[in-house]
């Protein structure tokens, strides 16, 4: 028994099955996490070692390259990177996003880096982190004025609660300073006591102890011993001995910590500064989990601030900002709406054409597929997100198309005279073989897009997965739900044929026949004409139009990175990035332009060429409100203030980070210079800006090798210091204690741990005089460190940069808006410095960023096209049982290109990644109309009709149905291509790309697909005596004449509708 004919005869159980998909679509839709974008994979791993005093030479030479020695022996690594900075070394691994065990990776990373032999004693170790997704969900800033310590204690209460909170991963704090307790000795007091600042350290750490003595047995007790000393307040710190002393007159005595310095509890040196809208404030960033609700977590932590705004310190507020879960709504409420506009349209269509019980009935399939998708990707652990969203408008119109044909095919045979339930039966078995290859076809078309590569492939992955599921849903519905509803719903109207219950339609039919019977007559003049048009269209996108990555995508935001001149004081960066802010809070404030604009003094968290740390950096981040309430978009708003800090004075470098919707990008010009010398990088990467500066639209050129502050390099007598019974390691340490301390001990507050630093007063410790008097003590007396070493000043490195284990530069700019491509640029770059070999032995130049990501996704492309194609005609020639018939079917995808391209070039719009996405998915989608108008012409010739009357009448057959099929998808993604209710812009493109496609591709396939069978018939007449059909045309009807359907329903079990 078919399918067809058991959903007939069980029409409980098909409406059981609806009820309970729709159920379990609603409960999985509802339990699904909302989020703008997909959980993207980041397959790779941090290793950062903090290396306090030490320069970034030191760094590199001690820590970045022994530890990248044993990272590089570790499989499937595709990059590794690494900046050392002064105190830090920083290194990106980034795995194969191919390779699986990601987790397994980095374990093997902290093994390799363990065995590291040669490393500095002062080095922290090294921790190493996988590299997750940043899932920055909210800010939560603290303004106002109140004391230091008030703020910082209600901001420790409000991270406490934070992280708390379902759903939270992390909570990242900036603006507050962590509380330490200074020992700050007088260096003259010192040397009269013959102390240095490493003995005052050793008796605070010999002082605070808490340690277990053991256990102690009496007859049947046992007790534990634990010795408490700890510091309970500063008192004591102050009562520590540091040396016993004995007088002139044998009074034995004692140095206390009181006797050689002053104690106070304060607040680390400020390194940092947050400021939101002007004002000085604490910003907590709070992280969601990856598989966490983002709107569940943001209405936790207003909720959260509502309860804890009670116990703000009196002077503060509290504001949260950078809500991610604003823009999420508005997306999803954008694609919703464009989801119920589309169906609104898809429904009105099909019943203009069928009527409005057929489109009701078809239209159900709609929900059903949808949920029924819903539940399956809720199983495989998708979100709700734009991705997903934008894969049901896609898939809007396709889910109705085998509904269509199945539903049109039932109507044509009842409207023949066949009563409604043998034509619900007969009219589905009748072409689910060839309904079942469109959707094959379809599928195969989407799946390739999974082999993608890279940070795009796995974004895109999301769209094949879904668009799958839903068709195999729709396909289920066709076949088995359908044909219950239509024969019990359908048969109640008037029996009419199309042409009399719609005369409009009859005229369209009748123009359509005489023009179909001219372009058979010229099929050889028509097929040439659209050669031309393919050829025309061939020369319009590789040489008059542009092909960008992502395109069109306007700015969500863009943050402004500053770097002062080395050596510059936070108090002076401070000044120079206000100025900034006061500029945008200006240029955006006039017409509320901006959410909020952030400040972040002492670093750049954005994705900056020079990101890092250090007094002398800073970022203004400034957050755009939705496109929908401004007047202009991001890129205006970011020129105009870029106009405006052309007077700048005190910068020594700007960039302008953008943030835009979809994927992530890298810069549009980013080159990779390495070798070995510093001087020949920096020769070389200034050829490269000098040539780039002669490139017009191209701005913000930029390096990543800033220059870094001076450097006070004592040169060390070595053979005076052992002369003297001191060692070059004794030495250093006291340097860097005297001048950016030593830390002697923790001691507790409550559950505040707070560092107890020993180092010189303030005042000892701001000038070079300070350093040449520091006094040290040997056998032979105190020496000054003058005697011990000369004064030598250096300019010195700021950071250096890896790629490869290999010193790297990396030139980066921006493309301003109608400036040349990305791709055109870095082709220019590869031309000028083609030499580079020649000219610098042992240096390379390679393209990152933007190009670098084209190619990698071009690539991708193509093979994904090449399967997709390949699999189509796999599919085409089972169903055929021909190799000629596929290739006719397959025509279609040429056209389809050819609608692309003029569509894109009409509305002037460059070519783009997801534009070559949309037209890898329309391959499937167009092949399916040609591929029943093909069936239906095998089928007439089967019945011995001459070929042109064939060609006439299947096509006739057909019209309705692939106009309808047509109409659905194009109307399904109208309001994604025409931007309607604020949806994301990098995904019109793939919107355009189809609906243009399928324009053009449903015209041809109504006029030039049965002019190509013609000429294919006729080349099969002349060269093997034979007609096409009559050769090739497959049987494999399960009910073809009307009698076995007849025979069929009356077998149908009780119950069944008729």
């Amino acid at each position: 028994m078919s399918l067809p004919k058991f959903s007939v005869g069980n029409p409980v159980l098909v409406h059981l099955i609806v009820i309970l998909t729709v159920l379990a679509g609603i409960a999985a839709y509802r339990q699904m996490p909302k989020s703008q974008y997909p959980d993207v994979a980041m397959a790779g791993a941090f290793v950062q070692t903090l290396f306090p005093g030490a320069s970034p030479k030191e760094v590199e030479q001690l820590v970045t390259i022994p530890l990248e020695e044993e990272i590089a022996q570790v499989a499937d690594i595709e990059t590794i990177e690494s900046t050392s900075l002064e105190g830090l070394s920083m290194i990106i691994v980034q795995f194969d996003l191919d390779s699986e065990h990601n987790f397994e990776k980095v374990t093997e990373i902290q093994n390799r880096i363990a065995q590291v032999q040669r490393f500095p004693e002062d080095a922290e170790p090294p921790v190493v982190l996988e590299m997750k997704p940043p899932f920055a969900t909210a800010t939560v800033a603290i303004l106002g004025t109140a004391p230091e310590h008030e703020i910082k204690e209600f901001a420790d209460a409000l991270e406490d609660r934070l992280k708390t909170l379902p759903g939270v991963s992390e909570v990242r704090v900036t603006g507050v300073r962590e509380r330490e307790i200074w020992v700050e000795a007088d260096p003259a007091r010192l040397a009269s006591y013959r102390l240095s600042l490493q003995d005052l350290a050793t008796a605070l750490q010999r002082r605070n102890l808490n340690l277990p003595g053991g256990l102690i047995r009496l007859d049947r007790a046992e007790f534990a011993v634990r010795t408490e000393a700890e510091f309970r307040d500063l008192d004591q710190i102050r009562d520590t001995v540091v040396r016993q002393t004995v007088a002139d007159d044998g009074t034995p005595g004692f140095v206390r910590i009181a006797d050689v310095a002053t104690v106070r509890d304060t607040f680390e040196d400020r390194r940092s500064l947050a400021r939101l809208d002007g004002a000085e404030s604490v910003n907590l960033i709070v992280t969601k989990d990856q598989s966490a609700n983002t709107l569940s977590v943001v209405d936790q932590i207003h909720e959260l601030a509502t309860e804890m705004t009670a116990q703000l310190p009196a002077g503060l507020e509290m504001r949260i900002v950078d809500d991610s879960s604003i823009e999420i709504r508005n997306r999803l409420s954008g694609l919703y709406s464009n989801l119920l506009l589309g169906l609104a349209l898809v429904v009105l269509s099909i019943s203009i054409f069928i009527g409005r019980r057929a489109a009701l009935m078809v239209a159900l399939g709609i929900p059903v597929s949808f949920l029924a998708t819903f539940v399956v990707i809720d199983f495989i652990g998708y979100s709700i997100d734009t991705m997903v969203l934008f894969s049901l408008i896609l898939v809007i119109g396709l889910v109705v198309d085998d509904a269509i044909v199945v539903c049109e095919n039932i109507y044509r045979h009842y409207e023949s005279g066949m009563s409604i339930t043998r034509a619900a039966v007969h009219g589905t078995e009748q072409i689910m073989l060839p309904v079942s290859a469109t959707i094959a076809t379809t599928v195969a078309a989407f799946l390739p897009l999974l082999l993608m590569e890279g940070i795009l492939g796995e974004f895109m992955s999301i769209i094949p997965v879904v668009v799958t599921c839903a068709l195999l849903a729709s396909l289920f519905e066709a076949f088995v739900i359908l044909p219950s509803h239509v024969a019990e719903w359908g048969g109640r109207g008037k029996r009419r044929r199309a042409e009399e219950s719609r005369p409009w339609f009859g005229r369209l039919l009748g123009h359509y026949r005489r023009a179909l019977g001219f372009a058979l007559r010229w099929r050889y003049l028509s097929v040439a004409a659209v050669l031309a048009l393919a050829a025309f269209c061939l020369h319009l996108a590789f040489f008059r139009m542009d092909f960008v990555l992502f395109g069109g995508r306007d700015l969500e935001s863009f943050a402004v990175t500053v770097e002062a001149p080395p050596g510059a004081t936070i108090e002076e960066t401070t000044r120079l990035l206000g100025e900034i802010e006061a500029r945008a809070l200006e240029i955006t404030g006039r017409n509320g332009e901006a959410d909020s604009v952030r400040t972040e003094v002492g670093s750049m968290q954005q994705n900056s060429p020079n990101r890092g740390t250090g007094s002398n950096v800073g970022e203004v981040v400034v957050d755009l409100v939705d496109l929908r309430r401004r007047e202009r978009s991001g890129q205006a708003v970011r020129d105009e203030l870029r106009d405006s800090l052309t007077d700048l004075t005190g910068a020594r470098a700007i960039q302008y980070v953008d943030a835009r919707d979809g994927p992530p990008v890298g810069k549009p010009v980013a080159v990779r210079i390495s070798g070995d010398s510093f001087e020949t990088l920096r020769q070389i990467a200034d050829e490269v800006k000098l040539f780039l500066a002669t490139v017009d639209g191209v701005e913000d050129i930029a390096d990543n090798f800033p220059v870094g502050k001076d450097e006070v390099r004592p040169e060390l007598d070595l053979e005076r210091i052992a002369e003297l019974g001191l060692d070059v390691r004794t030495v250093a340490t006291e340097i860097r204690g005297a001048f950016d301390g030593l830390e002697a001990t923790r001691v507790y507050d409550g559950d505040e741990e707070i560092e107890v630093m020993v180092k010189y007063a303030e005042s000892e410790r701001s000038s070079l005089a300070a350093l040449a008097d520091m006094q040290f003590t040997t056998p032979h007396g105190m020496v000054p460190f003058s005697s011990l070493a000369s004064m030598a000043r250096h300019q010195g490195i700021s950071q250096i940069g890896h790629y490869f284990e290999n010193r790297t530069i990396v030139v980066t700019a921006d493309l301003a808006e109608g400036a040349e491509t990305s791709t055109a640029v870095n082709r220019r770059l590869l031309e000028e410095f083609a030499d580079l070999g020649q000219r610098y032995p042992g240096y390379t130049l390679t393209l990152g960023g933007e190009y670098e990501d084209t190619q990698e996704s071009l690539a991708s492309m193509v093979r994904a096209l090449g399967i997709s194609v390949v699999l189509i005609y796999v599919i085409l020639g089972g169903l055929f049982r021909s190799f000629v018939q596929p290739l006719i079917v397959m025509c279609s995808v040429p056209f389809a290109f050819i609608g692309v391209v003029l569509g894109f070039w009409l509305l002037r719009e460059p070519l783009g990644m997801f534009a070559a996405i949309g037209t890898i998915a329309l391959a499937g989608i167009v092949v399916n109309d040609s591929l029943i108008l093909i069936d239906f012409i095998n089928r007439k010739r089967s019945e011995g009709l001459a070929a042109m009357e064939s060609i006439v009448e299947a096509s006739s057959m057909r019209l309705r149905p692939i106009i309808l099929t047509s109409v659905t998808t194009i109307l399904g993604l109208l309001p994604v291509a025409l931007g309607l209710f604020g949806v994301d812009d990098f995904l019109k493109p793939m919107a355009i790309a189809i609906a243009c496609g399928l324009i053009f591709s449903t015209v041809l396939c109504l006029g030039l697909i049965p002019c190509v069978y013609r000429i294919v018939d006729d080349l099969s007449v002349k060269v093997t005596g034979r007609h096409l059909a009559a050769r090739e045309a497959p049987h494999w009807d399960v009910a073809d004449e009307e009698g076995d359907a007849a025979g069929d329903a009356e077998e149908l079990p009780a119950g069944a509708h008729g």
